[in-house]
């Protein structure tokens, strides 16, 4: 997957536990140029070597992402203090046509199978939005001694990741 390799052990096994599955927060731009804010399901999809999450592809989030294809997303993990956010253009895919979302769909849980209306083959409403990250920021806090808090943020520059140690507070 292409991130920085100071993220290696991070992306994408981070993503890609089916028993533990991994939440956060992914905003999009509404029509009237607002923020959208949703919590979603962050999978690496291995087909495509790419982060991604499950949308419907009649929800106002497909509509979003179809207006303006970016993204900004971030999860938290308080039991290590660590928040990591990144920016990304999107790519939408739906099934019958992508393979991305067929991955996804074997690997929902049935209780959002359900929620679909759908079993073991995914229905057409089903869509998958493929993230090409732009930017990551981790964000490394520990409240018991701040001064060990720190952040670093990586951009994709030329087809190369330029490391940017920041404060922590920026």
């Amino acid at each position: 997957m292409d991130a920085p390799a100071a993220l290696a052990d991070t992306v994408p096994a981070r993503f890609d536990d089916d028993a533990r599955p991994l939440y956060g927060q992914a905003a999009t731009v509404r029509p009237d140029g607002l923020p959208a804010v949703r919590t979603v399901h962050f999978r690496y999809i291995r087909t495509l070597d790419r982060l991604g999450f499950a949308c419907h592809t009649g929800s106002p989030k497909w509509a979003e992402l179809a207006g303006s294809p970016r993204a900004a997303c971030c999860t938290f993990n308080p039991r290590r203090g660590v928040q990591l956010r990144w920016e990304a253009e999107v790519r939408l895919e739906a099934v019958p046509a992508s393979a991305a979302a067929r991955e996804l769909w074997q690997r929902t849980a049935p209780w959002l199978r359900a929620e679909y209306g759908a079993g073991e083959e995914p229905p057409p409403c089903f869509g998958v939005a493929v993230l090409e990250v732009s930017l990551w920021d981790r964000y490394e806090v520990d409240p018991t001694d701040p001064a060990k808090n720190s952040r670093t943020v990586y951009r994709r520059r030329g087809g190369v990741w330029v490391e940017e140690r920041r404060g922590a507070l920026y």
